[in-house]
């Protein structure tokens, strides 16, 4: 493969979010803090551009780990946050030119790729729009999830993580089953000593 086709291909990053239509009177801070994009987990970077001409701004997003920005795009894709309605993809990025062209990188900053790997996702810039490209960077979202749908004027915070939320109900769910089990149990112990009567339905 060329210099000039390894510049055209686009990696998926699993760790990396592109939001879009998010309120601009939210500032970077807030962005950050735990009332906004830091509730989903530890944030590595953030990069912020504002849409001339609009009242939204665009951020990318970096986490520390793959399932928290996962948690991320599940938690406020098509959540509504002041009469606007947010999107969120996982992001893409391309490798360092001076990676492809055999040189050294001396960037430290640089925030492209500088290896290739087996487990890669990866696509050309002209397959951006096709079908395959999107289904891996808008997976399809859960429908109990919080979207304020029913209050999109609201301006106090993004939604609670769905992951946590989904751990809760799964604990809740647990602790009812047990509670049932332990119920049963002594139920039987008090009625049919320490054996279990089991019945066929």
């Amino acid at each position: 493969m060329s210099v000039a086709e390894k510049s055209q291909l686009r990696v998926i990053q699993r760790n990396l979010i592109y939001a879009t239509n998010i309120d601009n009177s939210i500032t970077p801070d807030q962005l950050k803090s735990q009332q906004f994009l830091g509730q989903y987990g530890k944030i590595k970077k953030i990069t912020i551009r504002p849409n001339p001409g609009s009242k939204t701004q665009s951020v990318y997003l970096i986490y520390s780990k793959d399932d928290e920005a996962a948690d991320c795009l599940y938690s406020i894709s098509e959540s509504w946050f002041n009469n606007f309605q947010i999107k969120a993809q996982f992001g893409t990025s391309k490798f360092c030119n001076n990676f492809i062209s055999g040189n050294k990188c001396n960037n430290q900053e640089c925030v492209f790729l500088h290896e290739f790997q087996n487990d890669m996702q990866m696509f050309l810039a002209s397959q951006m729009g096709k079908e395959a490209f999107l289904k891996m960077t808008h997976p399809e979202l859960p429908q109990n999830r919080i979207t304020y749908e029913k209050n999109r004027k609201q301006v106090d915070c993004f939604p609670p993580s769905y992951f946590l939320l989904q751990k809760q109900q799964k604990d809740k769910t647990e602790e009812r089953d047990d509670v049932f089990l332990k119920s049963a149990q002594a139920f039987s112990s008090l009625v049919f000593g320490n054996e279990f009567l089991c019945v066929g339905i």
